[in-house]
């Protein structure tokens, strides 16, 4: 570490993961931490519920690399975890790069991150891995012999178009209009949960918090609750070992479906989740774990003691920012210490 405290720099402040990784950070009290987050808009919340902000470049911008180079070196910083996919692709092929500032991204290898970002080369790696995800097809494949399917873009996030067709009229109609790359999944119906999973640099699965996706709102979680499910981990451990060799490091967002057949899965993000701080505050803070297993802080002290039937009810909670440049943050995430 750089100092006594360990310097974190954090990707999209401007996204409810970021928040949750904050939450997570704040939350414990083994490490003291600074938290530097930057995006690539300004008047986001996370700016001011750090201790430093910076705005970047977007992703696909030839100076987002440079730019990060530039804050990890300025900040001393320890670890970079970036949020959103776009940096994940663009950052998972450039770790040396950060490593010679004395910076660990933690972030899987570019091969992992490709492949799970594209839902068709991840529904590949299952069937190779015998693990179990609803059948799936690229869009120019499906023969419309099986309905109702769910359309999804072949590289996407969140519900952003999804689509769900019931029947072959409603599937045309949808296909007519699309413009992207997108791939056809056998729709699940049960229980939706979502799966924080942890692995070492290594690759190797430390633990996961199963949680419930009671309501959800724009593909994110408002209402959830952990559960105990020893056939979703045992699938999500047997997930992580598959993808270990490829270079899986550090946090995974899994999605699936319980049903009256089985456990599914539907994606895999090699990142955290949006509602990663239900699993913190149900004693599987994956934010400090990760953090911790870079600086050489036993990891698993931060993950081994999950409550089960904690619920999560989301509700809005506001920054104010006065002309002075004052903020007012939100009471939980009031910024400690200072710019250091």
């Amino acid at each position: 570490m750089s100092s006594d405290r360990v310097r974190v720099v954090i990707t999209g402040a401007g996204t409810s993961t970021c928040l949750s990784v904050v939450k997570g950070l704040r939350k414990q009290t083994v490490f003291p931490v600074k938290i530097v987050t930057c995006d690539a808009s300004v008047d986001v919340a996370g700016r001011y519920l750090s201790d430093k902000f910076y705005q970047v470049p977007f992703a696909d911008d030839p100076n987002f690399v440079p730019a990060l180079l530039e804050i990890c070196s300025r900040e001393r910083a320890d670890i970079l975890i970036p949020i959103v996919d776009a940096e994940l692709e663009a950052l998972s092929s450039q770790t040396r790069r950060f490593d010679e500032v004395g910076t660990t991204v933690l972030v899987s290898s570019h091969s992992v991150v490709s492949t799970c970002l594209d839902k068709y080369a991840l529904f590949l790696l299952m069937r190779k891995h015998n693990l179990p995800m609803p059948d799936t097809w690229l869009l120019e494949e499906f023969e419309q012999q099986t309905f109702p399917v769910v359309l999804k873009p072949k590289k996407g996030r969140g519900s952003l178009g999804v689509f769900l067709a019931h029947d072959k009229t409603e599937y045309e109609y949808l296909v007519s209009k699309i413009r992207t790359p997108y791939i056809v999944q056998k729709m699940l119906t049960g229980r939706e949960v979502t799966i924080d999973a942890l692995c070492d640099t290594e690759g190797r699965f430390l633990g996961c918090c199963v949680r419930e996706r009671i309501q959800v709102k724009a593909g994110q979680s408002f209402k959830g609750k952990t559960i105990k499910n020893t056939e979703v981990e045992e699938a999500t451990s047997r997930l992580i070992e598959a993808l270990s060799p490829m270079g899986a490091i550090g946090p995974f967002c899994v999605q699936g479906f319980i049903t009256k057949e089985g456990f599914y899965f539907t994606e895999a993000n090699p990142r955290f989740g949006a509602a990663t701080v239900l699993s913190v505050y149900a004693g599987f803070n994956s934010p400090a774990a990760a953090v911790a297993m870079c600086v050489g802080i036993a990891p698993r002290q931060f993950i081994q003691n999950i409550e089960t039937g904690v619920m999560m009810l989301r509700y809005w909670q506001e920054v104010f920012v006065f002309p002075d440049g004052k903020s007012v943050p939100a009471a939980e995430l009031e910024r400690v210490g200072g710019d250091a």
